[in-house]
């Protein structure tokens, strides 16, 4: 019986401690969804100091600059997908906060539609996609949106974003982008 009792207390205390270091304290933040929120965010007019931001963009989402991570990939098409370290400038993190706060970007996403008052949409070939991830001010938010958007001026100005300022603006001309090989192949 003393002998039992020497392993079972042991068991029980070892259980014990366990179940206390696994318990959940978690002190990391959520990411809210506000594609399923009815929650506005608007940024603030400072960029918050704990700015960063992950956005896949293109045919299938497979490009991606991630400042969370430093990095940036790049789909190759045919050869699949590459990643570089790369690491944004203040500068240009700033450049890239005023410019989402320009558009209002999570709101704009957010309130976008993809079919007009009489059902009608449209469709882009090839189809683009895009996944954002925006910490401020101790948040993360999400967001996704389609290349198809029905308002030709929202389509546009988030494509004016993306394509001409983010990529062509800020990732092109970064040395690391410049080093990585050229996509093989293209989508129709």
């Amino acid at each position: 019986m003393r002998l039992r009792h020497f392993f079972i207390l042991p068991m029980i205390l070892l259980l014990s401690i366990m179940i206390g270091c696994s318990s959940n304290s978690n002190t990391s933040v959520t990411a809210i969804n506000l594609m399923a929120s009815d929650n506005v965010v608007i940024m603030p007019h400072k960029m918050p100091k704990d700015f960063h931001f992950s956005l896949k963009y293109g045919v299938g989402a497979l490009n991606e600059i991630n400042t969370f991570e430093n990095t940036y990939t790049k789909d190759l098409v045919l050869d699949g997908t590459i990643t570089t370290g790369l690491t944004l400038t203040k500068k240009e993190r700033k450049a890239i906060y005023y410019k989402m706060k320009e558009i209002e970007l999570l709101e704009t996403v957010q309130n976008a539609r993809y079919e007009g008052e009489d059902g009608s949409s449209i469709w882009m070939e090839p189809a683009s996609e895009y996944y954002l991830t925006i910490q401020m001010n101790g948040e993360i938010y999400k967001v996704h949106w389609a290349g198809h958007i029905y308002d030709k001026e929202i389509r546009d100005m988030l494509a004016i974003f993306v394509l001409r300022f983010l990529h062509g603006e800020i990732i092109e001309n970064k040395q690391e982008f410049k080093k990585l090989p050229k996509a093989n192949g293209w989508y129709l």
